[in-house]
């Protein structure tokens, strides 16, 4: 045989067991065209334990375009799984189902207050277009999940009659609120809901996360639970087998719960729906333990535990989610440790948070606070100190803040809220990607109100040069204590300008409540620095070094402009002479010159006042403030002789050359005849005020002069 034909030999074998390979793939699935209402088949789900169970399936109809991607299946489940869940059950979304041997899809929607048997299924085309982006085969377009209005197509005679409408709804929440405002013929149906199953959680702290989650339309249905008994959290991700989504690992743990649908070569799909519809994700999946399947009037659900890593879920879609077993993906190490001053008790808990900068924040801060109320064991008020630092890979340095906090109500969740804000800060920041490496908190927190109010603020003088330093004694009032005092020392500018400052003393940082709610605080974290930040490092130097609530502040503006005699003239610069013409003749080319050398008032650049401030932390969380005013003094020492050496007892400036006297090229030039002349008979003549000659006296209205 020639060359040529080992090598069309080799391309038809090729052909044909690529085509035997295709078939046999499409031999496993069963394509919706081909349903027709009547067929019954099985499905396969976990009822309790880690045992895959099988269930009957009656194939009503399709519902074409009524899903997210595409069509939707409506189907009615019986059997004795089914009969012990109390029908379709929250947890099952992903359960397969089957004609033969041949899948069909997977249970993803079902009615609320309604007849749990019935659901709808996502057929596995759809799926199956998730399993292949994650190795970039095609693109998938994902639209929303929000309501949408189906209409069913004909039925050929069987069982039931489809619904001739029907809406799908984007979560269960939305479908009780549609279904209020239709007619009772027109279903709404929803996802099967995504249980999270939560254990270490603090109540509020879960009802906190539902809040911090709802704009990313997760479907949480949060439930408190234990972990998985030993040796149940093995097995292995299989078509009908529970698997876990889990958020936060550790000693705090959330994980939401489903059923996986087909596995192939590594890769897996299950839910049937969207988990939160995020597109791309890196979220830790587990087997998963079901305790047992509540009954619900709303719908039953799985109560579970996530049980051992298996992989990792890679994409979150409108048909599925799908991911890879093996690999485990990163996630951030979270330490949280309470000083529970009053019982003397100390507690560290540790967990991981998902990398992902859509949820690190809230899931952080949610699982910091539940553990805050469990080392607690109260609610209510308290001072607290904070300090917690944030390590990261892209960080030009960690991110250390301590402060204190006082609330008459909720000291753990006030407690927090600046850690909110620098999690937030870092994960969202403009300048650079960062991965965090470290979480690291420690709270003090005891039931005694540590709080002082400023009652006054004396300065050590009211009159300063710039560059000099006042002395500022502080007193403070401690609830319900004796009054103690505090000093600060403010320092003026050199460049100050002269005259009245008001320098307030005053509590740093925002006292008992922060100035914004949460919802503000997350929406621009940099705006909130008050400044515009050029590097990352910039950012965290502002966020890190902004004032605290135990800091006693005194401050004042001043203008950033120093006094001179050039300043002085500018007020009469851009005024015309008086040579009594309306338009005094100028030269083209020197106007012309004169405004490219220098732009007109209105042009100039304004410069705001200068922020002068000096802090000095307390033991308290410091209320209320007090003020004085200061007089800058002019600086003598730059640029104008001081007053006793240039003003009369009258307050005259002193004549230059050519106004009455005879100007002289220094003092050596002046023999003791002229000095003799000038101060008597020799005198100039008064000017035209009627005002007398220089003498050496002070103005008594003068301004003073340095002490």
């Amino acid at each position: 045989m020639t060359a040529l034909g080992r090598t069309v030999r080799t391309f038809l074998i090729a052909c044909v067991v690529a085509g035997l390979l295709h078939a046999a793939a499409e031999a496993r699935f069963f394509s919706i065209e081909a349903l027709e209402p009547g067929l019954r088949g099985t499905g396969k789900t976990v009822v309790r334990g880690t045992e895959i169970e099988t269930f009957e399936v009656e194939y009503l109809g399709v519902l074409p375009e009524a899903g997210p991607v595409g069509d939707l299946i409506l189907v009615r489940v019986s059997g004795d799984a089914i009969d012990r869940a109390g029908g379709i059950a929250a947890g099952m979304s992903g359960s397969p189902v089957y004609i033969g041997e041949q899948l069909v899809g997977a249970i993803g929607y079902g009615f609320n207050f309604a007849d749990h048997r019935i659901g709808l299924v996502t057929p596995i085309r759809d799926m199956l277009a998730v399993m292949e982006l994650m190795d970039g085969a095609r693109a998938l377009d994902t639209a929303a999940a929000g309501a949408q209005e189906a209409r069913a197509g004909s039925s050929d005679g069987g069982a039931v009659d489809l619904p001739r409408r029907a809406y799908l709804a984007g979560s269960v929440a939305e479908a009780e609120t549609m279904a209020a405002s239709l007619p009772a013929d027109v279903p709404v149906f929803a996802p099967v809901q995504t249980p999270v199953m939560a254990s270490g959680f603090s109540p509020r702290a879960l009802q906190r996360l539902q809040k911090g989650l709802a704009p990313l339309n997760l479907r949480l249905l949060p439930v408190q639970t234990g972990i998985a008994p030993p040796g149940a959290d093995g097995g292995q991700l299989e078509p009908g087998a529970a698997m876990g989504v889990q958020l936060v690992r550790g000693d705090v743990n959330l994980s939401a719960l489903g059923t996986v649908t087909y596995v192939d070569d590594g890769r897996f799909i299950g839910f049937g729906h969207p988990f939160a519809n995020l597109g791309t994700a890196e979220f830790l999946t587990t087997t998963a333990y079901i305790f047992h399947v509540v009954p619900s009037v709303s719908m039953p659900f799985k109560l579970g535990a996530a049980g051992a890593p298996v992989g990792s879920l890679l994409q979150d879609r409108g048909a599925a989610v799908g991911g890879r077993l093996g690999p485990l993906p990163y996630m951030v190490p979270v330490s949280i440790t309470v000083h529970d001053r009053d019982r003397g008790l100390e507690t560290t808990r540790q967990f991981s948070v998902v990398n992902d900068p859509r949820l690190l924040t809230d899931l952080t801060v949610a699982a910091a606070l539940s553990v805050l109320d469990r080392s607690l064991d109260r609610l209510g008020p308290g001072t607290a100190k904070v300090v917690f630092q944030i390590r990261g890979e892209g960080l030009p340095r960690p991110l250390v803040r301590d402060n204190m906090y006082y609330s008459e109500f909720d000291v753990a969740a006030l407690s927090l809220v600046e850690l909110m804000e620098a999690v937030n800060l870092v994960v969202h920041n403009r300048f650079v990607p960062v991965t965090i490496t470290r979480i690291q908190v420690v709270a003090d927190i005891q039931e005694r109100r540590w709080t002082a109010h400023i009652e006054e603020a004396q300065p050590s003088t009211t009159e300063v040069l710039p560059g000099e330093s006042v002395r500022i004694t502080v007193r403070l009032r401690p609830y319900r204590g004796e009054a103690l005092t505090e000093e600060l020392i403010l320092t003026v500018p050199e460049d100050a300008s002269p005259g009245p400052v008001t320098v307030v003393v005053r509590g740093g940082g925002w006292g008992l409540e922060p100035p914004v709610d949460e919802e503000e605080l997350l929406e621009d974290p940099e705006e909130l620095l008050g400044e515009n930040v050029q590097d990352l490092d910039r950012l965290i130097e502002e966020f890190v070094r902004r004032e605290r609530n135990h800091e006693i502040v005194a401050e004042f503006y001043s203008s950033r402009e120093p006094w001179s005699e050039e300043t002085e003239a500018e007020d009469g610069a851009d005024e015309e002479p008086d040579n009594g013409e309306d338009f005094p003749p100028r030269d083209a080319s020197e106007e012309d010159e004169a405004a490219r050398e220098e732009p007109p008032p209105w042009h100039r650049g304004y410069e705001p006042p200068e922020r002068v401030t000096v802090s000095q932390p307390t033991d308290y969380v410091i209320l209320g403030s007090a003020s004085f005013d200061l007089y800058i003094l002019p600086d003598y020492t730059r640029g104008r002789p001081r007053p006793e050496e240039t003003e009369d007892v009258t307050g005259e400036e002193e004549l230059l050359p050519g106004e009455g006297a005879p100007a002289a090229e220094s003092a050596g030039d002046l023999d003791e005849g002229a000095a003799a002349g000038q101060a008597g008979d020799g005198a100039p003549a008064p000017t035209e005020e009627g005002e007398g000659p220089q003498g050496g006296g002070a103005d008594p209205g003068a301004v003073p002069g340095p002490r």
